[in-house]
């Protein structure tokens, strides 16, 4: 199955919160996302002005950890196209990762256990991260069945403060758990 390639769109680019973009307006955020037998590869890519993004170290020991996302985080959500429960996936620069499942829309999250490791690799380039892929287990449930996955990312700006990329937004604030952001198509049963 060819990837899908994607530009996520920094929170305020367009509309009201114009002014709420000051250093995202110098990122630019791109990947790719492929649906590999019942696993997923995502490469995110960061261009324009890396050197904006705060500097994250390595986890030699990576693990899951919650609240990945009150500093640089990319992630996705997974959601059957029939179904109300998905699923939202954290993934760190550290290298340290999460899997959430929720029965619906930011209903009953608990900790994805089906899912006990992720493979990531933070790029950096002279000292500034450039990028991030990972592979990771489609959740069992999605197995066999047509799903939608939206991609999205928090940024920290070396001033400390939070850049909101996505798909696509839709709300006054930044909600990357909106299915209407859940906009590229895969079906696990002919990968």
């Amino acid at each position: 199955m060819r990837p899908h390639i994607f530009r996520l769109v920094p929170f305020g680019a367009t509309g009201p919160h114009i002014d709420n973009i000051s250093a995202a307006r110098n990122l630019d955020i791109a990947g790719t996302v492929e649906l590999d037998g019942a696993m997923l590869n995502v490469a995110y890519r960061i261009s324009g002005a890396p050197e904006q993004v705060k500097a994250v170290s390595t986890n030699p020991q990576p693990a899951r950890k919650n609240d990945l996302w009150r500093t640089t985080c990319f992630e996705l959500f997974m959601k059957a196209t029939s179904a109300s429960e998905y699923w939202e996936v954290n993934l760190a620069p550290s290298c340290d990762w999460n899997v959430y499942r929720f029965t619906g829309y930011r209903s009953a999250l608990q900790p994805e256990l089906q899912i006990d490791d992720i493979k990531i690799t933070p790029e950096v380039s002279q000292s500034h991260l450039t990028g991030l892929r990972a592979t990771l287990p489609v959740p069992p449930p999605l197995l066999g069945r047509p799903f939608a996955v939206g991609i999205s990312c928090v940024i920290e700006d070396i001033e400390g403060k939070l850049h909101y990329f996505a798909l696509r937004h839709d709300g006054v604030k930044p909600d990357f758990h909106n299915p209407a952001g859940f906009v590229l198509s895969f079906d696990s049963a002919t990968a």
